[in-house]
């Protein structure tokens, strides 16, 4: 709780509760900016720990652009199912 004061946060947090995940949502996916997330993905390396990074940004990316309804391009969304 102190580091949640401390920084700040405290308003973020209420907003997400007030709001919704969804509607808290900022960044690339909430903008519908696949190009973006393509280029996230592709700057990871090919060894550990980054390939486990990946995986977690690509399953979280899928997740949260299902959630918004969004439709991504073929190519994003074929590179969120191989990672």
């Amino acid at each position: 709780r102190d580091l949640v004061r401390s920084r700040g946060l405290g308003d973020v947090y209420k907003r997400q509760l007030k709001n919704g995940p969804i509607n808290a949502l900022t960044g690339p996916i909430e903008r519908g900016d696949f190009e973006t997330v393509k280029r996230h993905i592709e700057c990871f390396k090919n060894s550990e720990p980054d390939i486990t990074a990946k995986k977690v940004y690509a399953a979280v990316s899928e997740a949260l652009i299902r959630q918004t309804g969004r439709q991504p391009d073929s190519k994003t969304a074929e590179l969120l199912k191989t990672n």
